[in-house]
């Protein structure tokens, strides 16, 4: 994959162990695991993915998040979950730490929790891993550097093959499109590289890896609406001091269908929004957050 080369022994170990309690630290509902094998609760990925019933059971479970939803809206709830827990795990390694572990469907483990906010469960079963010159460990003379593109392109085919199984799986239970789906995967993906590189302090490079990683040419990860965009708004309430509130947003690809459900609409970041009227409530939203009032820019008021 680009010149992408795997690390073993000793170090890969000591580099995997660190990045995993970071994660586990700062995304304790989605710990991503280290085992040593399969067995009756952990399957590998693809054999979940190839499963009718574990199909069903994820999709059932979306009744729970949102009940209301038809065949497709649960499909569309179904790939943002486990592509929302799958990226809690992964993207905290690549922002904090360079690090691209194994997971392959093959190696992947997965499991059902029986609570918590979110029901699924992975583990890695493998202790290979790549990483690049960027790393934050010292490079010896046993671990091959590794450019930063290759790095971003070794995540992005490791993803994109990944998914691929699962959203067959989906699609073919569902009808829900191909090309939805993988839109939802992008989204949710670009939405943990936004908050990895919000906790490690690395914003624009992870925006930056991120686009590198789900805008890759010919991937099927990519569509040209993902995006990040920066919104402000300046209290101007306060004089002489003003004061802005600056926020990054992902301007979505997909669309999770919430719509359909009777009482609720298009989520503010939907790719459906017109983006001048998701702006205005965006700024809405981000000056009802800070307290401020709505006299200013021409907003509507509450």
């Amino acid at each position: 994959m680009n010149g992408a080369i795997s690390i073993q022994g000793g170090y890969a170990v000591s580099v995997l162990d660190e990045a995993l309690g970071a994660q586990r630290r700062l995304w304790p509902h989605y710990p991503l695991e280290m085992i040593g094998g399969f067995d009756r609760r952990w399957r590998p990925a693809e054999k979940f993915f190839a499963d009718h019933g574990s199909i069903e059971e994820l999709l059932v479970l979306q009744d729970k998040a949102l009940p209301g939803l038809d065949r497709k809206g649960k499909a569309a709830f179904a790939i943002g979950a486990y592509s929302y827990a799958l990226a809690a795990g992964l993207v905290p390694l690549f922002v904090g730490f360079r690090v691209v572990p194994d997971f392959s469907a093959s190696n992947l483990a997965v499991a059902f929790a029986p609570a918590g906010p979110s029901r699924l469960r992975f583990a890695l079963t493998r202790t290979n891993i790549a990483t690049d010159a960027a790393s934050p460990h010292p490079n010896g003379s046993d671990v091959p550097e590794m450019s930063s593109a290759a790095l971003r392109d070794r995540f992005s085919a490791q993803l994109e093959e990944h998914m691929c199984p699962l959203i067959e799986s989906l699609h073919l239970a569902t009808r829900l499109g191909r090309a939805a789906l993988w839109r939802l995967v992008a989204d949710y993906f670009a939405q943990l590289f936004l908050d990895a590189g919000d906790q490690f302090h690395r914003t624009r490079r992870s925006q930056a890896d991120a686009m590198g990683i789900l805008k890759r040419a010919r991937s099927s990860l990519s569509n040209p609406q993902l995006h990040f965009f920066d919104l402000a708004e300046e209290n101007r309430a306060i004089k002489p001091c003003r004061s802005e509130l600056r926020r990054t947003f992902v301007s979505r690809g997909g669309c999770c269908r919430q719509y359909t459900v009777d009482g609720y609409e298009l989520c503010a970041t939907c790719v459906l929004q017109n983006p001048e009227a998701r702006d205005i409530e965006i700024r809405k939203q981000l000056r009802a957050a800070a307290g401020l009032e709505m006299a200013e820019h021409g907003l509507p008021r509450g």
